[in-house]
């Protein structure tokens, strides 16, 4: 529909097809609507409680049962052992939100790190040093849960802090 002088509004036929294409690209991939950006955005932030907690029996509210890491299917079972291996060599590992985009059923995330792994870490002889570095994550949800992860940590800010 275009509008004409004086308020009217005309029928433009070769918006129909588009119209009807942009409802399919709104709708979210199972068919359902998808989340708003304020619910995706208050959601990461209930995962992110969740990981912080360790809570890992309520893991699968967040994380799909064939959730993807860097292309690689792990399913939740596997996302979870990953993200248990984290704590074990990272004993005080916390995930801080610095910065949080939503643009649904996407969102992107700069989550910064302030700990002291164990031993070494990433490749990298850390050996119970602090260090502070940032994930910058990309996630795609799918029914209200995470399917998709694309992760990438600043080693480089590990190995300036370790000289």
């Amino acid at each position: 529909m275009w509008p004409e002088p004086a308020g009217k509004v005309a029928a433009n036929p070769r918006l129909q097809p588009i119209d009807g294409m942009i409802q399919t690209i709104r709708r979210h991939p199972n068919g359902q609507g998808a989340m708003s950006k304020a619910n995706l955005e208050a959601r990461y932030r209930e995962y992110i409680d969740c990981l912080n907690g360790r809570d890992w029996a309520n893991l699968g509210r967040f994380v799909a049962d064939d959730v993807r890491h860097n292309g690689r299917p792990l399913a939740l079972d596997g996302y979870r052992s990953m993200l248990e291996n984290d704590y074990e060599q990272i004993p005080d590992l916390r995930f801080e939100i610095e910065m949080l985009v939503a643009d649904p059923p996407r969102l992107a995330a700069r989550l910064r790190f302030d700990v002291t792994p164990e031993a070494t870490f990433l490749g990298l002889p850390v050996n119970g040093r602090r260090v502070t570095f940032h994930e910058n994550v990309f996630y795609e949800m799918e029914s209200g849960r995470i399917r998709e992860v694309w992760s990438i940590i600043d080693k480089r800010a590990i190995e300036a802090q370790l000289g």
